[in-house]
């Protein structure tokens, strides 16, 4: 209210700064900068909440950035719009590993916070946090083939199962030999004649016929069981069929969860009270500027007295008004203070 007492800035000066507080020409520096160094910076609520859409790995995020009614003194508050994990990013999506974030002080430039941030994520992009296993999906059934699927218990079989079957043991002597005379047991040593005499003999051997026996059954139990299981494959392959359609739907829907997803995160950080301090503050702001420039008028002989109190009157009382309820919310937004150790 220095205009109150002497003239103040001139016409010319007063146009350069829009008559502007020295905070808020600040804060505008920090947005323009903002905007020059990142492009396609969007503006989601005017003063307060900036986002960012870039890449990163092969997904897309947002940040959001919003400026706390004390910026540029106080640092800006980024969040990042998908639930992902990064050795930056707090469990609430907050920004805070940023070393410009840390080491922030008034004279920190925004648009260099933010680009430094982008190129951290870019490098080494966050783990995006999935809502649920992911699927996996069975191959459809080779056209002719048997499926080792069944929906309900096999018939009990009398055969030897091929899962457990355990060859007999093979003797270590054979004392049907001891029974043969010495020119028989030569022609056993032949080449050609002996060859055929072992293979027959092995063959009449009651281990070697246990074994055929047990191949036979095993084998017709295979068959048994791709008859089966060729009964299930309409079935199976309907049920696959079902699956897939299951799948596409369940991508449609993940899709759509993401969009309004996104879309919450948004809307959560406009209504919040932080938000709604940062409005209620480019008011007050707003309230004083207005108070000033209806303070040069006067001054400048632009106003009666009488339209210059009336106007003034209702402007302060506005201010104020505002004033107090950034009060309020700044109090709500404001963590209360850990009780003294001396009970004071």
């Amino acid at each position: 209210m220095s205009w109150f007492w002497n003239k103040g800035p001139s016409q010319g000066q007063l146009g350069a700064s829009q008559g502007q507080p020295i905070a808020q020409q600040q804060r505008n520096k920090q947005i323009d900068s903002l905007k020059k160094v990142i492009s396609g910076v969007k503006e989601e609520v005017k003063d307060i909440t900036y986002s960012v859409a870039f890449t990163a790995g092969t997904y897309d995020y947002k940040l959001l950035i919003t400026l706390p009614p004390g910026f540029p003194k106080d640092p800006p508050n980024i969040y990042i719009s998908t639930p992902c994990t990064h050795p930056w990013i707090s469990p609430n999506l907050e920004v805070v590993g940023s070393p410009a974030l840390k080491n922030y002080n008034l004279h920190e430039d925004m648009g260099k916070i933010v680009k430094q941030i982008l190129e951290e994520f870019q490098s080494h992009p966050p783990q995006r946090i999935s809502f649920e296993r992911p699927p996996t999906y069975p191959q459809p059934p080779p056209t002719g083939a048997g499926v080792p699927v069944r929906k309900a218990p096999l018939p009990p079989t009398t055969g030897v199962p091929m899962h457990s079957y355990k060859p007999p043991p093979i003797p270590e002597e054979f004392p049907a030999l001891n029974k043969l005379s010495d020119d028989r047991l030569k022609e056993y040593d032949s080449n050609v004649k002996g060859a055929v005499l072992i293979s027959q003999f092995l063959s009449e051997h009651p281990v070697m016929v246990k074994v055929k026996q047990d191949k036979e059954e095993v084998l017709q139990e295979i068959e048994d069981q791709a008859e089966i299981n060729l009964k299930h494959r309409p079935e199976l392959q309907k049920g696959w069929e079902e699956l897939q359609a299951k799948h596409i739907e369940l991508q449609a829907v993940k899709t759509k969860f993401d969009k309004l997803h996104q879309k919450q995160m948004s809307f959560l950080e406009r209504y919040t009270t932080r938000s709604a301090a940062n409005t209620m503050n480019q008011n007050v702001l707003s309230s004083e500027t207005k108070s000033d420039l209806l303070g040069e008028e006067f001054l400048d002989k632009g106003i009666s007295v009488g339209d210059f109190l009336k106007k003034f009157k209702e402007e302060r009382k506005l201010y104020y008004l505002r004033q107090e309820k950034l009060r309020v919310l700044e109090q709500a937004t404001t963590p209360p203070a850990p009780p003294s150790p001396w009970g004071v």
